[in-house]
């Protein structure tokens, strides 16, 4: 609900409302917003709530080119862009 008030993209929406459980969709856009969610839970960056970080699915390693762990390698040190999006939520 949030998201459609922010007025996110239909698709976005969609995604959002899809990323999890029986809803879960193999789309490119879901794979993302799913892995990144996972990355973000792996490094420790905030605290949604729900500290579990879920494997990849097969459909997603392959989409992604490999498992979580293997994902967070390739994107390399994500400390500094983290820190640039804690100073942009700040504005």
């Amino acid at each position: 609900m949030l998201v459609e008030k922010w007025r996110f993209p239909p698709s976005l929406v969609e995604t959002i409302a899809n990323q999890y459980g029986p809803a879960l969709k193999d789309t490119d856009m879901i794979a993302c917003v799913f892995a990144a969610n996972q990355v973000a839970k792996k490094l420790q960056f905030g605290f949604g709530g729900n500290p579990y970080v879920e494997e990849l699915s097969p459909a997603m390693q392959k989409r992604l080119g490999g498992t979580l762990d293997e994902v967070v390698a390739v994107l390399g040190d994500l400390a500094p862009l983290f820190e640039e999006a804690k100073i942009f939520a700040k504005l």
